[in-house]
């Protein structure tokens, strides 16, 4: 009877389920009780305890082993080298627990009181067994192949066991939570898993980019979306893929409920690098095709293609247009997953942490090497320096045709040393001798392991762009990654190749690298900046530059995927613009060239042995002292401006509001730029060989083309039209200027230009216009030719003074 009793005891959850029928479980344990405390049960088993309580617990804890290996057998996986089968064997044995305690707690507590508090007792032991099981399954969990083919269930695992630990803290009151139980450490046992999942996911990221852009055909869908200005156009499918993945991803470390703020914070950190990656990335494929060029495409053949493209009129792809609207949406989306995870709290708590590990970080071994960071203060730079080379403007022209055929070089001063490597530096291990440009250059990093190299000549130079041919406003949009030496500075140099003879120098500048520079300390932060560079003589030259550092946090790669994203929009604006502007500068030219004095007929052997004469008249017959009238000139215009209409109007539907004004401002800007051309030359390089002075009627047409686009671009104020502020900018005054002074005799022009620069003000035009009317003007003697080059050698001189 005993064990008869014992048995409906220990096995009482199949016996009474839910305690039914009521009062038979009590009755069972008051028998047993009876039979236990009986003399002659007590004269057979000497050896027992004397409390029928303890017996019972020890009883009951022995049930409870045999139940637990009951439930893990019936949970456990057929295959147990299935990492994703023995996962959701063990979701579903914590799930069994929880039940079987809940069921206690429930239904069985008050029937078991009096003899043992079943609940703590069952609490424990499934605790104790579960930790055992959990620690045999440590290492499956953390593998590679869990990582890959079990993440999801690892995670809802690791829910299941937060969940244990807070329903156990409330199902009994008088345990310690499971979080606090010495064995039982959910974070411990899922730290190396999170962070092996989070580097895992930076490579997945690069996957999900590129099969969302090469499943995407960029049509616009779905609703506008609402942001800070105004409504964003509907964008196409790859960005909304990519940020769905994403923002999955996201919820699995916001659901981890992470009780390390430092640890948390750690791997918000990895995840943001993962979103940069993939920006990054995303900024790259969209890119491709539009704005560089294909990985296998041949160099000659894109530069081919580029000017075949700008020889005639083509209507902006639509294509480009949704793609910048996906850029604008990326930058919305960034921006509200930075608010929902709270960036500048969890870099507050990465800093924080920094700021207590600071004597320990910079306490370092005599003779080992300095991190990176501590380098910031050390007066030349090295490591690690990548360089964007983007575009030019007003490259110095060298051709007969006024062009350049326009490359850029990257070099460190002649006689640079380059130190030995540190035997005990572990980083050298794995750095690279040499980095790879954009192009596939290897550029060399000589190196010495007997002692230092000092580099001359060709060793000095760094990177070379490709050359972009027939421009004096090249864009390369060519990445370099460079391992500098010691420096304080970096030389830059804008060639124009020539085949037949060597290549001419352009342009050449020096970024100051040294500690206490401005740039400097712009670029110590580690991102990427913008860096307009002035080159000696003419023009100006784009570089995005980084110094790579190891100071990283939360906001770091949030602020750089935000960047990288307005880069890339910006790029795609001006992508825009140079589809649009090779036709406006064609029409604007044309206007121009419409105007000019029609050389007077000679006779054959006239022709051979004297210059060319021009008569008065334009090709048409009208007198080129007769201004430009306003019907004319929109005549001569309504070309371009019916073509802008067209392209402006694509524009104004595809982009939101601020991207479409400003794509609409280049285009002003691209116009201005234009007719600066048009009316003087650069002040350096080789002139045009049909540069000639304009005559009244050409420039009436100029002032003309000015005031009608200016009126175009303003469209009566109307929602795309362009601010009277933004039209009104320092060019078109100084256009309007000159276009004031351009009659006027070259000695009244001479004594403006010295009588501004006397009170401080460049008139550059001024200079420009002197320039060309010394070389071109007809009716100049040669005396007063001769003195005005010695003129404008003294005025060029005093400007670099």
């Amino acid at each position: 009877m005993y064990d008869y009793y014992q048995s409906q005891v220990t096995n009482y959850k199949e016996f009474y389920p839910k305690n039914k029928p009521a009062g038979a479980l009590e009755s069972t344990l008051i028998l047993w009780r009876m039979l236990y405390k009986s003399p002659f049960y007590r004269d057979s088993h000497p050896d027992f305890p004397a409390s029928f309580s303890e017996h019972c617990k020890g009883i009951m804890k022995d049930a409870c082993v045999a139940r637990y290996k009951k439930l893990l057998e019936l949970s456990e996986s057929f295959d147990m080298t299935d990492v994703e089968a023995v996962v959701d064997g063990l979701v579903g044995l914590s799930e069994s627990l929880t039940k079987e305690i809940e069921l206690d707690v429930r239904y069985y507590k008050a029937a078991f009181k009096k003899d043992v508090d079943i609940v703590r007792l069952t609490s424990e032991t499934y605790l104790r067994e579960f930790v055992a099981t959990l620690e045999e399954h440590l290492d499956m969990i953390v593998s590679d192949d869990a990582i890959k083919n079990a993440s999801k269930g690892i995670f809802s695992l690791y829910k299941k066991l937060r969940t244990m630990d807070e329903k156990y803290g409330k199902l009994v009151p008088g345990l310690k939570r499971l979080s606090q139980y010495a064995a039982f450490n959910v974070e411990r046992w899922f730290f190396p898993f999170v962070t092996k999942w989070l580097d895992n996911l930076a490579e997945q990221t690069l996957e999900w980019v590129t099969n969302a852009v090469r499943a995407d055909n960029f049509e616009a869908q779905g609703e506008p979306v609402d942001s800070d200005d105004g409504q964003l156009p509907p964008h196409s499918s790859s960005v909304t893929d990519i940020f769905t993945a994403i923002y999955q991803q996201l919820e699995f470390i916001m659901d981890l409920g992470w009780s390390n703020a430092v640890q948390n914070a750690g791997f918000f950190q990895k995840f943001a690098k993962s979103v940069n990656r993939a920006m990054e990335h995303y900024c790259d494929a969209i890119g491709t095709g539009e704005l560089k060029q294909e990985p296998n495409t041949n160099k000659q053949n894109w530069n081919l293609l580029q000017s075949r493209q700008n020889n005639s009129p083509k209507d902006i792809n639509l294509e480009s247009c949704v793609k910048l609207c996906n850029i604008e949406y990326a930058v919305l989306k960034l921006d509200e997953m930075s608010k929902l995870i709270n960036v500048a709290s969890l870099t507050q708590t990465v800093r924080d942490y920094r700021a207590t590990m600071a004597p320990a970080r910079h306490k370092s071994p005599q003779g080992s090497t300095p991190r990176q960071d501590e380098d910031d203060d050390d007066e030349e730079v090295h490591g690690a320096f990548k360089v964007q080379v983007a575009y030019a403007e007003n490259v110095k022209p060298v051709t007969t045709a006024g062009l350049a055929n326009a490359y850029v070089t990257i070099r460190v001063p002649d006689g640079t040393t380059v130190p030995p490597p540190d035997p005990d530096d572990l980083s050298n291990a794995v750095m690279p001798t040499n980095f790879l440009g954009a192009a596939g250059r290897v550029l060399p990093v000589t190196t010495s392991s007997s002692g230092p190299t000092i580099l001359t000549g060709s060793a000095c130079e760094q990177a070379r762009t490709r050359v972009i041919y027939d421009t004096v406003n090249p864009a390369w949009d060519e990445t370099f990654m460079l391992l500098l030496p010691p420096v304080t500075r970096i030389d830059v140099f804008v060639y124009s190749r020539n085949l037949l003879t060597s290549d001419e120098l352009c342009g050449r500048a020096t970024l100051d690298m040294a500690r206490q520079t401005r740039l400097r300390r712009k670029l110590s932060d580690h991102h990427t900046h913008d860096v307009f560079v002035e080159t000696e003589p003419q023009g100006r030259l784009l570089l995005r530059l980084t110094l790579e550092g190891e100071e990283e946090d939360v906001n770091f790669w949030f602020r750089r995927s935000r960047e990288r994203l307005n880069r890339t929009r910006d790029d795609f604006a001006r992508a825009l613009c140079s589809k649009i502007s090779p036709y406006m500068k064609e029409v604007i030219a044309k206007s121009m060239k419409e105007h000019e004095a029609a050389p007077v007929q000679q006779s054959f052997f006239s022709s051979l042995t004297g210059a060319v004469q021009y008569s008065n008249n334009t090709a048409a017959g009208i007198s080129i002292d007769r201004t430009v009238t306003s019907s004319e000139a929109d005549h001569l215009l309504s070309p371009m401006t019916d073509y802008l209409n067209k392209n402006l109007q694509t524009l104004c539907q595809l982009l939101s509001v601020p991207m479409a004004k400003e794509v609409i401002k280049r285009l002003w800007d691209e116009v201005l730029l234009n007719v600066d051309h048009l009316l003087a030359p650069p002040l350096y390089g080789q002139l045009e060989r049909d540069r000639k002075v304009l005559n009244a009627r050409q420039l009436s047409m100029a002032s003309w083309t000015l005031r009608i686009m200016r009126d175009f671009f303003h469209a009566d104020g109307e929602a795309f039209g362009l601010a009277p502020r933004q039209l009104d900018s320092r060019r078109h005054a100084d256009l309007t200027a000159l276009l004031e002074a351009y009659p006027a005799e070259l000695a009244r022009v001479k004594r403006d230009y010295e009588a501004a620069a006397a009170r401080g003000r460049d008139k550059e035009l001024l200079l420009r216009l002197v320039r060309l009317r010394v070389e071109r003007q007809e009716d100049l003697a040669q005396g007063d030719r001769e003195d005005g080059r010695k003129w404008i050698e003294i005025q060029l001189a005093r400007r670099k003074g």
